[in-house]
């Protein structure tokens, strides 16, 4: 199930039996007050006799990835005290099937699932103001990408702002 922001479902669940491989890849990287993250995955999920006649549907792909970087902006990295990080974090998930050849459709018994992706960007300050008190704040573009244009989504992708202070133990 693909979710926005929002919690909205943007891609429902897919009928799937069989063996499940997920395969990924992460990296860091961190440079005095400079971080960078990343990472790569991909799932697979085997349709067997998902078919309406029984038969076995070509498999679900989704693939996922990440790159963040966060820079120190104020504040001494793992020291206590306050400080500001500045943050940005490009996100992208896409869903799909093995299958590439048939016509394509948003039914989950598909054999050919019609390709849907989400694309984030994300901009955002977390200021650290004691140990265990944090205010962060985000804003998000979120947009959906139908590259067969099979779906009926909106032409503008939307900012959203996200406020949180957090506390922790």
């Amino acid at each position: 199930t693909g979710r926005t922001l929002d919690r909205d479902r943007f891609f429902d669940p897919m009928n799937v039996s069989g063996a499940r491989t997920r395969l990924g890849f992460s990296s860091l990287w961190s440079a005095g007050r400079f971080t960078l993250k990343g990472e790569l995955l991909q799932l697979t999920d085997e349709r067997k006799q998902q078919a309406i006649t029984g038969d076995d549907l070509s498999n679900l792909i989704v693939r996922g990835s990440y790159v963040s970087g966060i820079w120190r902006a104020y504040g001494k990295h793992g020291r206590k005290g306050p400080a500001l990080d500045l943050s940005a974090r490009f996100d992208r998930i896409s869903f799909g099937s093995v299958n590439q050849t048939d016509e394509a459709f948003t039914n989950p018994r598909a054999d050919h699932v019609a390709p849907l992706s989400q694309r984030t960007l994300t901009f955002g300050a977390t200021w650290i103001i004691k140990r265990w008190i944090k205010v962060q704040g985000n804003a998000v573009r979120e947009q959906l990408v139908d590259p067969l244009g099979v779906r009926d989504l909106p032409a503008i992708a939307p900012w959203t702002s996200v406020l949180r202070l957090q506390f922790g133990l």
